[in-house]
């Protein structure tokens, strides 16, 4: 399938000298590693804007994940994909709390991800998938579902009614009803059997406060295999999961999988 070739209007970009001193680049049109990286600001990724003293203002543009399992994603892939679309070098690094984060300061590309993209700053909120990638073509929708689910959904195997965990299970919970509702729009058209279920209610096991969350998954072999022809999945994690399950007919649960991480990154081949 070719690429869409929707043009971007930069005119409205506020570029600091910073971003011209490190020569940032902005795309000019929506190609499908750039849906793939909105994709992945969707699920994991934060935008914030802090005023410091003395009027200094940090444009900080964020993506986080597990230090074990999404190490290499951030670190290598993400890292790369954004060099390649913005000619920026991101900062990677191990945070508290088990978890690894890609980070940048850039006026130019906060002012792109919100003007252009229409991604919010701060709290994502109730926030759906955004126009331009919903009026794109198939492959533009396939990229950016990949981003997100690469960063936000999970990728499980379950017993059912057997002793090995064989039956696939992709699935992501938000507190977003409008993105479990573009999903769905998206999936359907492409054919997947979704299951949805809206107003989820749970309590935080940290602040007791009460949660509500909307959820989408696809279930079973036949819905894997199209994710795998249609979308795929560029996490390493999920490709390990994948392969094992291929090659196994089961897939060993998370706790052997963050092992198998931590031990050999990037063999994808087991």
């Amino acid at each position: 399938m070719e690429d869409c070739k929707m043009n971007l209007d930069l005119s409205k970009i506020n570029f600091s000298r910073f971003d011209l001193k490190r020569g940032l680049k902005l795309p000019k049109e929506l190609s499908e590693k750039l849906a793939e990286d909105i994709g992945i600001m969707v699920g994991d990724g934060s935008i914030g804007k802090i005023v410091r003293p003395k009027r200094a203002v940090d444009y900080q543009i964020m993506c986080y994940g597990n230090a074990i399992t999404d190490n290499l994603f951030y670190g290598t892939y993400v890292k790369n994909l954004k060099k390649d679309l913005f000619n920026l070098n991101f900062q990677f690094s191990d945070r508290p709390k088990n978890t690894c984060e890609l980070r940048i300061n850039s006026k130019g590309l906060l002012e792109f991800y919100t003007k252009i993209i229409g991604l919010p700053l701060g709290k994502k909120g109730n926030l759906g998938i955004p126009p331009l990638i919903m009026n794109s073509k198939d492959n533009i929708k396939s990229a950016f579902i990949r981003g997100l689910a690469d960063s936000d959904f999970s990728f499980t195997f379950r017993r059912r009614n057997k002793k090995i965990m064989y039956y696939p299970l992709i699935k992501l919970q938000t507190i977003s009803n409008n993105l479990v509702s573009d999903i769905k729009k998206i999936l359907e058209d492409m054919h997947f059997k979704t299951t949805t279920s809206y107003g989820l209610k749970s309590i935080h096991p940290l602040t007791k406060s009460l949660l509500t969350n909307h959820q989408i998954s696809l279930n079973g072999n036949d819905n894997l295999e199209r994710w795998m022809t249609n979308i795929k999945f560029n996490n390493p994690k999920n490709i390990l999961k994948y392969n094992l399950w291929k090659k196994h007919g089961f897939c060993p649960d998370d706790n052997d999988i963050r092992k198998l991480m931590g031990r050999a990154r990037g063999d994808l081949n087991p």
